[in-house]
């Protein structure tokens, strides 16, 4: 087992996690993934899809890590060896308890 991260990106779940953990090794087996963001019974956003792998070299990778460093105020890769992945979703979709808490913009 180890800890998941994700931060929604750009329409994306971006997610770390260690690189040896074993849902890497599964995900590199099988890139089909969902995963679901809950607040309590207040609101759920959940993606199915199938992972893109974050690496340096990747056109987004920087400015996924900037992001990163934005928000927790550390590098993520100063975690030790971990790997970063969004899915790309084949669908996704949203619940809210009370919807009106989430007026359209």
């Amino acid at each position: 087992m180890s800890p998941l991260d994700a931060l929604f990106i750009h329409g994306r779940f971006t997610m770390g996690t260690g690189a040896q953990a074993a849902r890497v090794r599964n995900l590199r087996a099988n890139r089909a993934c969902s995963a679901v963001h809950m607040d309590a019974d207040r609101v759920a956003v959940v993606v199915n899809g199938r992972v893109e792998w974050i690496t340096p070299g990747h056109r987004d990778h920087d400015s996924i890590v900037a992001i990163w460093l934005a928000t927790y105020g550390s590098d993520p890769y100063d975690l030790g060896d971990i790997v970063l992945f969004r899915i790309e979703p084949a669908s996704m979709w949203t619940f809210a308890l009370h919807p009106d808490e989430f007026p359209a913009r």
